[in-house]
């Protein structure tokens, strides 16, 4: 018999009642056990469609203003061309656009709602970074040299004030988090990016001030990234989702890397993959999010479980 299965027998004898487990933690241990029939039917549409419309329309403002606020400067983009070569972009857009095909897919034939709304968050994050990508190549975005001689490309702010945002977004749907705690973590990441621009452009000292307060909120979007995991880990009946949900991705195997480099059906790893799928490829952004999803590596330290 199963631990499990002793300590009910137990219960039973001594007239126990048995443990309550929170209605959130049923319906997504459900998810990501494969059973979708137990899984209640999410009526979160309205609020996924509304969340992509909403940043889709944000990136597309903030290029815009970029584009009007901050004068191009052609000898910064020769710079950055030799610095960078294009190949590396081309790759990097090949390989988001990559991604978002698979994710469209599985927006397109998964059964599963949840799984469905986390494809479509998932498709916005790969469409801006690799839209970004492409101006790149192309030539299509405004590269400038900041206050300090450094190139920098304010298309990158504004990609990252869409990504970053659904990042956690995504995070806060396997969490406990309140809609006021996931405002609140959302809020610290958008302030992170914009006081990051601002560093860049401001004159000294204010750059550093700018530059300081843009690190303490990067540590702040941190603490609530894994604030969610662990709430995550702890709703979690399964022991195996809680180890799902621990692993890091360079512990986890061949078996979890399979599971996180596409969204996978019918395994335990389904929203837990995206989630990580999402952090782990949009790291590579250049300097852009924490590398391998900060979060699960957060949790795994034993960082979170000692507070």
């Amino acid at each position: 018999m199963s631990g499990a299965g002793a300590q009910m027998v137990l219960r039973q004898r001594s007239g126990a009642p048995p443990p309550t487990i929170p209605p959130r933690a049923l319906a997504t241990a459900a998810v990501l056990n494969g059973d979708e029939d137990s899984a209640p039917m999410d009526d979160g549409w309205v609020r996924t469609w509304t969340w992509t419309l909403c940043w889709t329309t944000i990136y597309f403002l903030g290029k815009w203003a970029a584009e009007r606020l901050i004068p191009g400067d052609p000898n910064a983009y020769a710079e950055l061309s030799q610095q960078v070569p294009p190949l590396v972009y081309q790759m990097s857009s090949c390989a988001f656009f990559t991604a978002f095909v698979l994710n469209l897919t599985s927006l397109l034939f998964e059964d599963n709602a949840p799984k469905r709304q986390l494809a479509l968050l998932s498709c916005a994050i790969k469409a801006a970074a690799c839209h970004t990508d492409l101006l790149l190549i192309t030539g299509g975005t405004t590269v400038v040299v900041d206050a300090f001689g450094t190139i920098v490309v304010p298309q990158r702010y504004a990609q990252w004030l869409v990504t970053t945002p659904t990042m956690i977004y995504i995070l806060s749907k396997i969490s406990d988090f309140t809609p006021l705690q996931t405002s609140a973590a959302i809020a610290t990441d958008v302030l992170m990016v914009l006081t990051g621009l601002w560093a860049n452009f401001l004159p000294t000292p204010y750059s550093w001030l700018m530059f300081g307060l843009s690190s303490l909120l990067f540590v702040g979007v941190l603490y609530s990234m894994g604030r969610m995991v662990y709430s995550a880990v702890l709703e979690h009946p399964s022991a195996s989702s809680r180890r799902s949900l621990c692993q890091t991705p360079s512990s986890a195997g061949a078996q979890r890397k399979s599971n996180t480099a596409t969204p996978v059906r019918g395994t335990k790893g389904n929203i837990t993959g995206y989630a990580n799928h999402t952090l782990g490829l949009d790291s590579g952004q250049r300097g852009a999010t924490p590398h391998e999803g900060p979060a699960w590596r957060y949790v795994s330290s034993g960082m979170l479980r000692a507070g």
